[in-house]
């Protein structure tokens, strides 16, 4: 026969599990979960017990699945900086769940998180660009680890009822420029003729720079700059906007940087 024992790891009291008749399987149930424990076994027969077997420490797992992924999310509220994220709480994964919320601009590969730890289903995103794309995600967790995100849903802010409100395009940059090497003349009509304005390159039509030149005043209501030809190859947008983020313009015929 073969007798099983167990104790906490740490403690010196050996608590029997049971006993087999030559089977050499053995389920140890009524266990702690995520606790420490040494096991043993002493073989036995008609002639009495043998020695008992080398110590085997083990961890009970937690018990608990990781979560699925937040369910129904949805987006209320939307203003020129911000917007109203709520979801639903995934169907498994018990309670003691808490949230990871992110974003990012729409194009872009690197996330943002706007809240970790959270335990409601709802919160304000704010510091976001206006009139710009911008998807969000949840993810749930537990003390098990942290689930699959959910599905991935996009809303634009609106525009900023800001200085510029209207940019009309006069000299584009078009056709072919060398990486890294020189700079773009780029000049635009604006209203009201003194709101100042930026410009910037951006691989999107979609999503604005993310870095901009000042423009000068030129004369009556145009405006312009001499911004640096991109660093990286491939195809490129102009666009312009008030200093304020206010009535983004991006010129709809892309350019080519080689």
């Amino acid at each position: 026969t073969y007798t099983i024992q167990y104790r906490v790891t740490g403690t010196a009291t050996w608590i029997s599990a049971g006993q087999t008749s030559g089977a050499t399987l053995f389920t140890i149930s009524g266990l702690q979960p995520v606790t420490a424990y040494d096991l043993t076994v002493i073989p036995a027969n008609n002639i009495g017990p043998g020695p008992a077997s080398s110590v085997l420490p083990i961890t009970t797992l937690s018990g608990l699945s990781v979560p699925g992924a937040p369910a129904a999310v949805q987006i209320t509220n939307i203003t020129a900086t911000g917007m109203t994220c709520s979801w639903t709480a995934p169907t498994i994964g018990g309670t003691g769940i808490v949230y990871t919320v992110q974003y990012r601009v729409s194009g872009q590969s690197t996330w943002s998180v706007a809240a970790s730890g959270l335990s409601a289903t709802t919160m304000n995103i704010t510091s976001l660009s206006p009139s710009t794309a911008h998807d969000i995600q949840i993810t749930a967790s537990n003390s098990a680890g942290s689930g699959p995100v959910s599905a991935l849903v996009t809303a634009m802010t609106i525009a900023v009822a800001g200085l510029v409100s209207s940019i009309t395009w006069n000299v584009p940059p078009s056709g072919t420029f060398q990486h890294g090497s020189g700079v773009l003349g780029i000049n635009v009509h604006v209203t009201p003729t003194t709101a100042p304005v930026q410009f910037g390159c951006s691989t999107s039509p979609a999503v604005p720079p993310t870095t901009w030149v000042a423009g000068v005043h030129v004369n009556s209501d145009l405006w312009g700059a001499y911004v640096p030809v991109p660093a990286t190859a491939g195809t490129w947008y102009a666009w312009a906007a008030g200093t304020d983020g206010s009535a983004p313009a991006v010129y709809a015929t892309p350019f080519t940087v080689t």
